[in-house]
């Protein structure tokens, strides 16, 4: 727009006094006139990269005239709206974003949310200013003004343009935070600020079932994942009040309905972290502490339950006999403890059916066996086993022992080194996977499902610690993945690798196994999510394993009341039902917001991946620790300014946080990478916060490494010779 102005008249603009240019900009046609005005004062040129940097040099100067603008002239809705739209084209490049921040501007800019005239470019200018979601602005706008957007929100049209901005800032907002502060202190500050939370919650589902559903067509649809990203959130924060709001459930439940992985994903683990908040934790083995009934004690409906699954392998039978066979060894070495044959014949024990050891008490405690239960002889027999070599029975009954102790990272190290020694003895691969939640896990029930000899008993445990593992590295993996991040291929990888194991569960366990009601569970909400629309909301082709899991279910809640422990409603059985009430009823009320959740920036994102379910191959290489490579160097990416002329601005990244800007310290060895705030290297907590320091520390760390790769003989050859190349070009 410049370049259409006589440079007289330029030149007239940047000599005029902050008075003087006020008395100009209050004859201007509207606020976007204002704003071009403003910048040709200033000399601010953000349409290109020279200008860019040129602000860089000249910054403070122009942030002193901002602040004195907005301090004299706050009431003055056109000057205000033009100097906010100024700043928020500014906070493209996001090193002045951080120096706008620093300088004290988000409250100057949640400010201007008050007043209605102002508003709507306030929104925009906080969109601008969050969306990288830095750290710092996440939290002071959620622990701070939260409830100032969540005001200027419901003062907007529920379909406006603003409360579309409002909830975008909401959203990011509470992601940035949740990821760095605890929930009682995010609840703390909501209830300082009076947030209206189940008022925001019902704006946004109505806008989700309502304003969104009835344009699915439309640009508005965009920002669905915002929408969705704010009842997620506030389940963590309030998971009792978003469960017992049906809208809630179904909503979530309506995510499953959508043709991308990437929102039945969302909607999946939202779905999965409520119900476990309202359930609480479950141990699928806990009521193996007490005396099972043997079958014929079984109450008439449980024993008709085990006739129609059609069995008569029973796991509380083998408990049962191994507690007698514990008894009767604890019987033979009452008066002459033979810790030898002791160690071994619990170290055989342990490899049948994994926890054959039972604290029962020592009665013939004395100076020389200070023992207050038979547990507590465990590593003495150990240490009797080692010193004559039997050193694998020695590590099974210490391991064991550790276990028992919740000392869960030495067991698991004693068990890697025992590996190395005796490759082919499951109990170690047991102990390996107890110790971690993650790959390794998986890898070493994969190991141990592979060895000899192997007990149903011990199949049975490896089973369950696979598909949990898997299940939730699965949801870990897609939801923070983005489809062409390598996590995603990791994510799709071990659902897979889940189903195969809960398909083997389904086929092999005893009905009565502790845990079973939860993997029966698993395997229909696997189901539920790998198939998505594919399903008929009434779940037909599922309706064999619904009716063996509610079979399950029940003979599940008849054993822990005949242990006398009472019945646990696992929040795994409390998810598939959930959405087992609510698929049907969703699939027709809430079809306007599935249609939009396949049009959204998720479903965008995902279809251009092209992904697909995982090959054997990728499973293979998953479970074998194939280590998938890491990210290559990110492209420049072009960053459109918004107000400025219709052509796109190349703006340099970040190598390691991916923000843009003009002025980035560059390599100058390849002259590709590139890293922000070079100045703040030399400072230290308590000069900085702990938590921008270690950002800091991190990029720093990681431009060391680059400059050691990009120093390599293959890198500087290819410079050299493509130096000498342009040295040796003939000038004209």
């Amino acid at each position: 727009m410049a370049s259409a102005q006589p440079e007289d008249a330029l030149d007239q603009i940047r000599k005029l006094s902050l008075q003087e240019f006020v008395n100009v900009s209050s004859h201007a046609p509207g606020w976007q006139d204002v704003c071009w005005m403003i910048a040709e004062w200033l000399d601010i040129d953000i349409e290109s990269r020279a200008g860019f940097k040129r602000l860089h040099r000249n910054f403070s100067q122009v942030l002193a005239k901002f602040r004195e603008l907005y301090t004299k002239h706050r009431n003055n809705d056109v000057l205000i709206n033009a100097l906010i739209a100024l700043i928020r084209d500014i906070f493209a490049d996001a090193v002045l974003r951080d120096r706008i921040y620093d300088d004290g501007w988000l409250p100057r800019i949640v400010s201007v949310l008050e007043r209605r005239e102002t508003r709507d470019v306030g929104f925009k200018c906080l969109v601008r200013f969050i969306m990288h979601r830095s750290s710092d602005i996440c939290i002071e706008v959620c622990m701070n003004y939260f409830g100032d957007v969540c005001y200027a929100l419901f003062d907007s049209p529920i379909a406006s343009p603003a409360a579309t901005d409002a909830i975008e800032v909401l959203a990011n907002s509470l992601i940035g935070t949740m990821a760095v502060h605890k929930v009682s202190s995010m609840v703390a500050a909501f209830t300082r600020m009076n947030v209206e939370v189940e008022r925001l919650l019902n704006l946004v589902l109505d806008r989700m079932q309502g304003c969104l559903a009835n344009k699915p067509g439309s640009s508005i649809c965009l920002s669905t994942c915002h929408e969705l990203m704010v009842p997620i959130c506030l389940s963590n924060l309030y998971p009792k009040l978003l469960f017992s709001s049906q809208r809630t459930l179904q909503c979530f439940t309506a995510c499953l309905r959508s043709s991308w992985l990437n929102i039945r994903v969302l909607g999946m683990r939202a779905l999965c972290d409520l119900c476990f908040e309202i359930a609480g934790p479950t141990n699928p083995f806990e009521f193996t502490h007490f005396l099972p009934p043997i079958p014929e004690e079984f109450p008439p409906e449980i024993m008709a339950a085990h006739v129609e699954y059609g069995t008569t392998e029973f796991y509380g039978q083998v408990n049962f006999e191994s507690r007698v066979w514990f008894g009767e060894l604890v019987d033979e070495h009452s008066d002459n403890l033979d810790l030898f044959n002791f160690g071994m014949a619990v170290a055989n024990g342990i490899l049948e059916v994994e926890h054959p050891i039972w604290p029962l008490p020592f009665e013939q405690k004395s100076a020389a066996q200070p023992f207050d239960t038979w547990i507590d002889v465990l590593p003495h027999a150990a240490r009797v086993l080692r010193s004559r070599s039997e050193f694998d029975y020695a590590d099974i009954v210490e391991i064991k022992y550790l276990m028992g102790a919740k000392q869960w990272k030495t067991a698991s190290d004693r068990a890697r080194k025992a590996a190395k020694r005796s490759p082919d003895v499951v109990f170690w691969y047991y102990a390996i996977s107890m110790a971690t939640d993650d790959d390794e896990a998986l890898r070493a029930v994969k190991r141990g499902l592979q060895c000899p000899n192997i007990s149903q008993h011990m199949r049975i445990a490896l089973l369950y610690r696979a598909s949990r593992t898997a299940w939730d590295l699965t949801l870990t993996k897609l939801t923070k993945g983005d489809p062409e991040d390598p996590s995603w291929d990791e994510g799709l990888a071990y659902l897979a690798v889940c189903q195969q194991n809960l398909k083997t569960a389904y086929e092999v366990y005893p009905p009565d196994t502790p845990g079973f009601d939860i993997l029966i569970n698993l395997l229909i909400l696997s189901n539920i999510l790998r198939q998505g629309p594919q399903l008929p909301p009434d779940l037909r082709p599922l309706k064999p394993i619904l009716k063996k899991a509610r079979l399950i279910s029940q003979i599940d809640d008849g054993m822990r009341v005949r242990c006398g422990i009472g019945p646990k409603y696992n929040s795994t059985r409390m998810t598939k039902d959930v959405i087992v009430e609510n698929l049907l009823t969703t699939s027709i009320d809430w079809n306007g917001f599935i249609q939009c959740t396949n049009s959204s920036t998720f479903a965008f994102s995902e279809r251009d991946a092209k992904k697909t379910a995982a090959t054997v191959e990728q499973i293979e290489d998953l479970l074998s620790g194939v280590q998938i490579s890491s990210h290559p160097l990110p492209k420049r990416t072009t960053v459109k300014i918004v107000g400025a002329s219709s052509h796109a601005i190349r703006l340099y990244q970040c190598s390691w946080c991916m923000s843009p800007s003009a002025a980035l310290r560059k390599c100058s060895i390849c002259g590709k990478a590139y890293y922000c705030n070079p100045q703040w290297y030399s400072l230290s907590p308590p000069e900085i916060s702990s938590d921008l320091y270690t950002f800091l520390f991190s990029q720093k760390k990681h431009w060391k490494e680059h400059k050691k790769v990009c120093k390599s003989r293959e890198i500087s050859t290819d410079e050299t010779s493509s130096r000498s190349s342009k040295d040796s070009t003939p000038k004209s």
